[in-house]
């Protein structure tokens, strides 16, 4: 792993680097942690949080550094039991490429996988010269978590502080309803997305406000609506005022770069990495 590699997994307790050759459970890949980024030969990053369009982009980065031929593409054998990889036109199941071909998008994660390991021995690259960036959930967020936990209510306290003369009766009021909130979204929810304490800051707002709706519905409910917004917006302000506290290392959306050691160099050949829509 390179120096770049360590360092970023030394600022954020959540990310995993993992080398590609040596996943060995796809299903956990896909249920307990979220795509970010694909790392490969130590120069290319391409970030989203998508595995369809994830594997998109990757096999229009491959044929863009080492472009093959189109009729070869289209008579490619696939690996055994699966469709072939590329059409000339559209139809069910396959998705379009920005080099005039039709790719088949191979679904879940457990099947993307095994198809980019395929794509990079296609394309002359080895499987041991790429890593995929993972973020945990906070449900299966490691044992630091409880620290930052504790030096997010500290943070909190310390700008209530700042801010209002009842400091310590707000203070107590946000802890309890944010407790009352992650109880909610533990128990009354699916999602492994639940601690406010520990989201990143793409996910906030929309699982906060969901920790709302959910914490007011429930009957034995003692907090009024105003005061979990108020808690909400507190903790939103005390943790991504001055950017992610748990993301520090958080990149604009898409962007693609050469990796040199410690060193990030912006590169502009995928200006398309650049759309929206690649991030949830």
């Amino acid at each position: 792993m390179s120096n770049f590699l360590k360092k970023l997994e030394s600022e954020n307790f959540r990310l995993r680097f993992l080398k590609f050759s040596e996943i060995d459970s796809w299903s956990a890949l896909e249920n307990y942690t979220r795509i970010k980024s694909f790392i490969l030969n130590g120069q290319f990053e391409i970030a989203c949080t998508k595995w369809y369009k994830m594997y998109l982009y990757i096999v229009e980065l491959l044929q863009t550094v080492k472009p093959i031929d189109l009729e070869r593409l289209l008579e490619i054998e696939p690996m055994t039991g699966w469709c072939r990889p590329f059409s000339d036109h559209l139809k069910g199941g396959y998705i379009k490429t920005d080099f005039g071909l039709y790719l088949r998008d191979p679904g879940a994660a457990n099947k993307v996988v095994p198809a980019i390991k395929w794509m990079l021995k296609l394309y002359g690259f080895n499987p041991e010269d790429a890593y995929l960036v993972v973020e945990l959930t906070p449900d299966c967020a490691n044992d630091y978590s409880d620290d930052v936990v504790e030096a997010e209510k500290q943070e909190l306290y310390d700008y209530l502080k700042r801010v209002f003369v009842e400091a310590d009766r707000f203070y107590d009021m946000a802890v309890k309803a944010i407790d009352e909130m992650n109880h909610s979204l533990r128990y009354f929810t699916t999602t492994t997305y639940n601690n406010l304490y520990l989201l990143s800051g793409a996910d906030f707002d929309r699982y906060a406000n969901d920790a709302v709706e959910r914490q007011l519905a429930r009957p034995n409910n003692t907090f009024t609506e105003s005061e979990l917004t108020k808690a909400v917006l507190w903790l939103s302000d005390v943790r991504f005022k001055q950017g992610d506290y748990l993301n520090p290392t958080f990149k604009a959306r898409g962007d693609t770069f050469v990796v040199d050691g410690d060193k990030r160099i912006k590169v502009t050949f995928k200006t398309h990495f650049m759309e929206e829509n690649c991030h949830e």
